[in-house]
């Protein structure tokens, strides 16, 4: 391998790990996942050299996408169809990373017999196309598909980057899961204590306050 081509595999390695640590910097500072998706998908897209980017979550039996990264105007009617389209498990990209549970590649969508998007995606000039899932505890929580304007051969540098990321996303839904049960836990612990402090009251109040004994006729 020639020192210039050494030399271009480190700048873009080095640019695809800046991606990642972007996207840990957004997930610290994020309190919900939705608040991020935007700002995630841009970094991911700069990182991977990618010129569209969606994020697919489930709906039942199908996979709808909730987010999507447009790097030019160009790739608006893409966009427009992702957003109202929905997937099964095995059609499509975003099928195939939820069928199989791992990393998905293509090198040129054009030439894939499984691309419900295929004429939308010539229009646009986009031909790679790649992706991953999230998953916690084998729940599969969301999807990541990610297309290029050129035709890329696999490069597992960017799969084992892929898994990183996946990773850190569930870790972070992880995180406020837990948070959101300790959140939980905790308003039912001040609504138990506002009850019995309401009880114990009640039960303080005044002799002369409260209802005074009847006596048996007749005596004093």
């Amino acid at each position: 391998m020639t020192t210039g081509r050494i030399d271009r595999r480190s700048a873009v390695f080095e640019r695809r790990r800046a991606a990642q640590y972007r996207v840990a910097e957004i997930l610290a500072g994020a309190e919900t996942l939705e608040e991020c998706t935007p700002a995630r998908l841009a970094a991911l897209s700069e990182g991977f050299d990618a010129a569209f980017a969606a994020l697919w979550s489930r709906d039942g039996g199908q996979l709808r996408s909730v987010a999507t990264y447009e790097g030019d105007a160009a790739y608006g009617a893409f966009g427009t169809l992702t957003r109202g389209m929905r997937f099964e498990s095995g059609v499509g990209v975003p099928g195939r990373i939820w069928r199989s549970g791992t990393p998905h590649w293509i090198e040129n969508v054009l030439e894939d017999d499984n691309s419900p998007r295929l004429e939308a995606a010539r229009q646009a000039g986009l031909h790679a196309a790649f992706g991953f899932r999230v998953q916690l505890s084998g729940d599969v929580l969301a999807l990541f598909e990610f297309f290029s304007t050129r035709i890329l051969e696999r490069d597992d540098d960017i799969v084992q980057l892929f898994q990183s990321v996946g990773r850190q996303v569930a870790q972070f839904i992880a995180r406020k899961r837990a948070e959101d049960d300790r959140a939980a836990v905790v308003r039912f612990y001040v609504c138990l204590n506002a009850e019995l402090s309401s009880a114990v009251a009640r039960l303080s109040w005044p002799a002369e306050g409260l209802p005074q004994p009847r006596r048996p006729a007749g005596r004093q």
